[in-house]
């Protein structure tokens, strides 16, 4: 058996969007649980006008300490007295993306939690 539930909130002023997908599973005794949350919230619109503007928006960034990687977090929680595991990911960080003469900079927050349960027969 097989069970998913679709999420997708965006707020009235578009700048903030939340998606969320949950995932049940039952096969065999094993039944397997995913919730996935994506958070996108654009922090800044800038005007580009060249690829000058562009290279030294990223060198600014970089100066300022401000072009990081994303942040990844991985646990794995076991429960061997009742059969479970539970896998926790969550990845926070900037991205940036350019559409026409414009530079987004957007906040990325991303949880993913995987629980798999053994079911005694």
């Amino acid at each position: 058996m097989r069970e998913m539930v679709l999420k997708n909130l965006v707020s009235p002023n578009k700048r903030r969007r939340e998606l969320f997908v949950s995932e049940s599973y039952r096969d065999q005794g094993i039944s397997q649980k995913l919730e996935k949350k994506t958070i996108y919230v654009v922090k800044e619109v800038l005007e580009i006008t060249s690829d000058f503007d562009l290279q030294l928006f990223i060198n600014r960034r970089r100066k300022e300490g401000k072009l990081k990687p994303k942040q990844t977090f991985v646990t794995r929680v076991s429960n061997n007295n009742n059969a479970q595991e539970k896998i926790f990911y969550k990845i926070y960080g900037d991205s940036y993306a350019v559409i026409d003469d414009k530079l987004f900079i957007i906040k990325l927050i991303q949880h993913i939690q995987i629980e798999f349960i053994k079911s005694s027969v």
